[in-house]
């Protein structure tokens, strides 16, 4: 399974940023704002869940997990909470936008697939 910070063709930066997302609580409770420059995203749960097994296994500081745990269900349910996090993911790795901000807002949605590749 490629999770989205092993995609070639993305710099060290914005790698960094990906695997830092994880320890902002604002990426898992809305999406990024929509942009111009991003299609809509859409996530299906059922269909990532190996790269969501997998970004929960990986995640060696369990910063994912912890907001996890957290969040779910008191604030934001799995689905929506995994949705916005790869939605946000999705927008670092398109250039679409800069890292969430420090309160949640927006409702865009945007099309990616996370579930299909694999290493």
């Amino acid at each position: 399974v490629m999770l989205p910070w092993e995609a070639p063709g993305l710099s060290a930066d914005v790698r960094a940023r990906m695997r830092a997302l994880s320890q902002n609580r604002a990426a898992f409770l809305a999406p990024p704002p929509p942009s111009a420059a991003s299609p809509a995203f859409e996530f299906d749960l059922d269909a990532s869940v190996a790269v969501v097994l997998e970004a929960l296994s990986v995640d060696k500081h369990l910063h994912l997990e912890r907001q996890r745990h957290t969040l779910v269900p008191r604030a934001v349910s799995e689905e929506a909470f995994f949705s916005h996090y790869f939605a946000h993911l999705h927008a670092l790795a398109t250039g679409a936008a800069p890292p969430p901000p420090a309160s949640p807002g927006g409702d865009g949605r945007s099309s990616f697939a996370y579930g299909s590749s694999s290493s």
